[in-house]
């Protein structure tokens, strides 16, 4: 079960905005460490894409934009974006676990992508 968390939190961080061959650059500049390690907003960031609270327009945009990263890897994100959703992955599987279990319940309850996900949050690591 690691799949959902990471692309969250990847695409929480740059806020992206689904278009039609790549997403938006719009918020490619967020500082992605600033949210995963400050608890309050964090907690916001997690509540809006758990559909447990309300959302930033940042953090909207990244709810609307999850699933397909998720379903894709990411095909449509350029470099930045994937840089991004790596660390975000990475920092839910190995540091907030609980979070991650609850973004694939969310985002993957069949597990479909995790394994695919999984491998490209390897890549070039």
């Amino acid at each position: 079960m690691e799949f959902g968390i990471l692309l969250g939190l990847l695409l929480i961080g740059s806020g992206m905005i689904l278009a039609e061959d790549s997403y938006s650059t719009m918020y490619d500049h967020v500082n992605v460490e600033a949210i995963l390690f400050n608890e309050r907003v964090f907690k916001q960031y997690m509540a809006c894409l758990l559909d447990r609270g309300p959302c930033t327009p940042e953090a909207h945009a990244l709810r609307n934009v999850l699933p397909d990263a998720l379903a894709t890897n990411c095909i449509k994100c350029n470099n930045r974006q994937k840089e991004i959703a790596k660390t975000v992955m990475a920092h839910l599987r190995y540091h907030r676990p609980e979070v991650w279990d609850l973004f694939v319940q969310k985002y993957d309850p069949e597990e479909v992508y995790v394994e695919s996900f999984a491998k490209f949050l390897e890549e070039d690591r």
